[in-house]
Parts: structure tokens; C-alpha cells; sequence
């Protein structure tokens, strides 16, 4: 599959709260997953990652804004995920979140075209303390394993970045 010409254009979205935020086409693992990105997200130290993200299949790079309250994930698994295996990846999520974390609501699992290439796209919601948080992951097949591109975010911000992070995933290109 050949991905659309050229990198992405920057975009300016205008926020909820009147503010706005650049996106600029960014590359990640070794120049083969381009994406919009958006300036101001700093990577999130890895004693930070590892303890936000307390499995050992959480994500390798997280991009937080906001002390934390949206996030941009990146995870290069080890799975074997073929392009022709992933259409039954949505029932697999579902079943293994009700196992390995009942509290995780999966809210949409389907599959979705995403710049001519077939991807997984889920979106989830969980109760913590005292706020509620929001997730949506593509999944893609990438030389036959499954990587995960993830934006996650506070309830409380929701009116500000759930677009934001729906336009960025929406911009996933896989290179070469």
C-alpha cells in the first residue's frame, strides 16, 4: 500500500477555551510512522512513563501536555499482527480488557480506514480517583506486528483536545 505523497501540511486548531495549537508533521521510529504532532507536548521522562504506565506493555514514548492531561503514546509491540489478522483485533481488545482490566469501558471498537491503510480504532473510558479518562488507540500492522498510536485525556479536557487528538490520528502514515 502506497501512503499519500509528500508530508502533511501544518495545521492551526482553534481550542474550546480560545487558544489554539500548531500541528506539525513529525517522524517516530526510525522515520517510518509520520504523524501531525502538536508543538508544546514534551516527552514524558521515563521514570514519569514507566510509573503513569505501569505495564510492561505500556507505551515506549509518551508526549504529555498539561502536567500529564493529554497524552500522545507510541508502542511498538512484539505481537504478531498481519494486515489480514487485525479486522479480529477489536473483539480480541475486547475480551482481554475485560480480563486484565475490568474497570477500562471499551466505548467503540471497529475498524477504520486511516490514509488508505486498514487500522484498528478503539476508544475507551475509565474512572480514577477523582476524574474520568478518555483514550482512543489506532492499531496498525507494520511488518507484520502491531503497533499502537494512542491520545489520552482528562474528561475535564475534553472540549478542548478530543478533536485534536482525533485529527492527529486521523494523520497516521506509515512510511517505506
Amino acid at each position: 500500500m502506497i501512503p499519500p505523497a509528500g508530508p502533511a501540511a501544518p495545521v492551526s486548531l482553534q481550542l474550546a477555551d480560545g487558544t489554539s495549537v500548531e500541528l506539525e508533521e513529525k517522524l517516530f521510529f526510525d522515520g517510518r510512522l509520520a504523524l501531525l504532532f502538536p508543538t508544546g507536548f514534551e516527552e514524558m521522562p521515563d521514570e514519569v512513563r514507566t510509573a503513569k504506565y505501569a505495564s510492561e506493555r505500556g507505551p515506549q514514548l509518551v508526549y504529555s501536555f498539561g502536567r500529564g492531561k493529554v497524552d500522545l503514546t507510541f508502542t511498538r509491540t512484539a505481537d504478531r499482527m498481519t494486515q489480514r489478522d487485525l479486522p479480529g483485533y477489536p473483539d480480541a481488545f475486547r475480551r482481554i480488557v475485560k480480563v486484565a482490566n475490568p474497570a477500562l469501558e471499551v466505548t467503540l471498537a471497529e475498524m477504520r480506514n486511516v490514509n488508505g491503510r486498514t487500522c484498528s480504532w478503539f476508544e475507551t473510558a475509565a474512572q480514577a480517583q477523582e476524574t474520568r479518562y478518555l483514550g482512543t488507540q489506532l492499531g496498525l500492522s507494520v511488518d507484520d506486528r502491531l503497533w499502537i498510536v494512542g491520545w489520552n485525556i482528562i474528561s475535564e479536557e475534553e472540549a478542548n483536545w478530543a478533536d485534536v487528538g482525533d485529527r492527529i490520528l486521523n494523520s497516521v502514515r506509515i512510511l517505506r
